[in-house]
């Protein structure tokens, strides 16, 4: 229910943003994950790194990315987390890696691989991910690692910096 409340909330108002500080609040994130995950390693490597957004959105989509690296990872292996200066948070985990022809569809509301069936989850997390870090006027994107795994790299603007302006879309109509 809290994932299908996310998803309905949308965008924030510009009233809710605020200065953020990134590396603290990865850093409390991934704290609640290594208690969370206790039979995998949580190592950060955060660099000071100021963001303009909305903390507790912020914080529920770092909490997803680190669920997901903890649910797809093996006892005793390593998720490696770091955000820089420039407001860029990576999580790589050592799991089974995405299949390719799934790959596309992760940030789709309810889209689960075939692999991942078997496992909790509800196919929202990554969707939420999407949203908010859209809403951030940010980018996310997925990758999987040379030897398994898989990396999501979100880059959110810089404090300070306007935000990027929207591509304008326009409908095409079917004359």
């Amino acid at each position: 229910v809290a994932d299908v409340v996310e998803l309905a909330r949308g965008e924030a108002p510009e009233t809710a943003l605020e200065d953020v500080s990134l590396d603290e609040l990865v850093g409390h994130e991934v704290d609640r994950a290594r208690r969370h995950w206790p039979a995998l390693y949580f190592r950060f490597d955060p660099q000071r790194g100021v963001v303009r957004g909305v903390p507790a959105r912020l914080a529920r989509a770092v909490a997803n990315l680190l669920d997901n690296a903890g649910k797809f990872s093996s006892a005793g292996s390593e998720v490696e987390v770091a955000v820089t200066a420039g407001g860029v948070l990576t999580v790589a985990d050592h799991g089974p890696g995405i299949p390719d022809d799934a790959i596309a569809r992760v940030f789709d509301r309810f889209y689960r691989a075939d692999e991942a069936r078997a496992l909790p989850g509800s196919g929202l997390g990554l969707s939420i991910v999407q949203q908010v870090i859209d809403g951030h006027s940010g980018t996310v994107s997925i990758t999987n690692r040379d030897g398994g795994g898989t990396i999501v790299r979100v880059a959110l603007p810089p404090a300070g910096l306007p935000p990027p302006q929207a591509p304008r879309i326009e409908a095409l109509s079917a004359t």
